[in-house]
């Protein structure tokens, strides 16, 4: 495609870079969003509660594992009157990069 006639030295130039941009991203967004998977994968075999889950469950909270809008079954803290809600995070920074990923592509192209 680069190599036809009639494409300037600088339009091949900005063509790579963007690319190059563009798979760089892309591979850390997801990078991101997988490790976030492994962590919760990984956790949920752990069935052992840490000091942090000790003391959300001492101030009336309760675990709960549920379908986050990125797909990953997450593990989420509910307080008493259902209304609040605490993730991770890794979860939450996954969400937020799940989320853009398309925003960050179309600022790049």
């Amino acid at each position: 495609m680069l190599s036809k006639p009639g494409i300037s030295q600088n339009i091949k130039q900005l063509f790579l870079k963007k690319h190059i941009l563009y798979v760089v991203a892309f591979i850390g967004v997801w990078i991101i969003t997988l490790s976030s998977a492994y962590r919760t994968l990984y956790k949920l075999q752990d069935n052992e509660d840490t000091e942090n889950d000790l003391l959300l469950k001492s101030q009336g909270y309760t675990r709960t594992y549920r379908m986050l809008p990125n797909g990953i079954i997450g593990e989420v803290w509910i307080g008493g009157e259902g209304k609040t809600v605490q993730m991770e995070t890794s979860t939450i920074i996954s969400l937020v990069a799940t989320i853009s990923t398309g925003l960050i592509m179309a600022i790049i192209r």
